[in-house]
């Protein structure tokens, strides 16, 4: 009887995939390390939202600088228009060496820092050596997997296999512009239950930015 009712298959539905979505609070916000500079560094290779993601995140924090690596003099050279805007601290840096000396300056002035890195290491042994040696390096940090709303179920599958061994939690820009929602579902199944920290929802800063919930993913899938 259960079975031929659609309301009930419907709950049962909901319920189950609820369970299956994992989120989780950043490390940022513990109250286990307050007043202790914590290192957020968001990861991804292509274009995905992640500058803006950045930003969205370094408005939430006080006492914080955001680092971005970045290579080639015009990026370096362009200071951004929203870091202005928000008066908020930001460096950018071309090179790893750089982006180490930054980093231990900034910790030793007591700021908490975000990492906006583009990794395009062209070695998988790179990469893993140098998000290894930032977690040596360093107290407190968060790697955060950047995937977006918008790029295919098999490109999110391919950053996040190639990062989840590092990855403590996944951001998704562009969720506003997200047409496949159980994609993002199948992605996170397939890799691990890694959990979802942070949505974001639109191109404004600082408003477009959420807490990660498997509501949010639901009402998607199911367009309630």
């Amino acid at each position: 009887d259960a079975l031929n009712d659609a309301d009930t298959l419907y709950e049962f539905a909901l319920r189950e995939i609820s369970e299956m979505i994992q989120v989780g609070m950043p490390l940022f916000s513990s109250t286990d390390i307050q007043d202790t500079p914590v290192i957020t560094a968001l990861i991804s290779e292509n274009s995905c939202g992640q500058s803006s993601m950045a930003m969205k995140l370094a408005v939430l924090h006080e006492n914080v600088r955001v680092i971005r690596l970045r290579e080639g003099h015009h990026e370096i050279n362009n200071a951004s228009f929203t870091a202005k805007m928000f008066n908020l601290d930001l460096v950018t840096v071309d090179s790893l060496s750089h982006l180490l000396t930054e980093t231990r300056k900034t910790v030793e002035e007591g700021k908490s820092i975000i990492l906006d890195l583009k990794l395009n290491f062209k070695d998988k042994n790179e990469t893993k050596k140098f998000l290894e040696m930032i977690k040596r390096s360093f107290d407190n940090v968060e790697l955060l997997m950047n995937i977006s709303g918008i790029h295919s179920e098999l490109y999110n599958r391919k950053m996040m296999s190639k990062y989840k061994g590092f990855a403590d939690g996944v951001v998704v820009s562009f969720l506003d512009q997200c047409l496949s929602f159980g994609s993002l579902l199948n992605v996170h199944v397939e890799c691990g239950y890694i959990p979802f920290k942070f949505y974001g929802t639109g191109a404004t800063v600082p408003d477009d930015i959420e807490g990660a919930t498997a509501e949010r993913l639901l009402a998607g899938m199911f367009q309630f």
